[in-house]
């Protein structure tokens, strides 16, 4: 399940063509959907910040999008331009998800816009138990 996640995010840190920050990636298994009940389902959510002149990030939004809809994904959302607190044509909000797949990515120019964090997410799973099974009672067991 992270390996796909982590070839998307290569693929799209590509085309964005920036390095990543010193900080790397971070990794987190939020509550999918409106579920907080603890062994719930979940998804594995992978951050990244890529370092990039504001300038460029509405370039590397295009490139993101135009290889995410060739890749099968379906753009959600896509806000290019000012958001109140960059220069105008210096940042972008994208949201995209594989209707097949089920995994997901966000893409998000910081304030100020001097990096772009890429989310992706992936499918949602419940988790594996982390207790193990009870053994059967003596009654349970047949004797020979």
């Amino acid at each position: 399940m992270i390996r796909p996640a982590q070839l998307i995010a290569s693929e799209i840190i590509g085309w964005i063509d920036a390095p990543i920050t010193p900080q790397g990636a971070g990794t987190e298994k939020p509550p999918c959907g409106n579920t907080s009940a603890k062994g719930g389902p979940r998804s594995i959510l992978l951050a990244y910040n890529v370092i990039l002149e504001s300038p460029k990030h509405l370039a590397a939004f295009e490139r993101v999008r135009a290889g995410m809809t060739a890749r099968g994904f379906k753009i959600t959302s896509y806000d290019a331009g000012s958001d109140g607190w960059s220069e105008t044509g210096t940042s972008g909000k994208m949201s995209a998800k594989d209707p097949q797949t089920g995994y997901g990515m966000r893409l998000s120019s910081t304030s100020p816009a001097k990096e772009i964090t890429i989310w992706i997410s992936t499918p949602c799973f419940v988790p594996a138990p982390t207790t193990a099974p009870s053994a059967p009672s003596a009654a349970a067991v047949p004797s020979s």
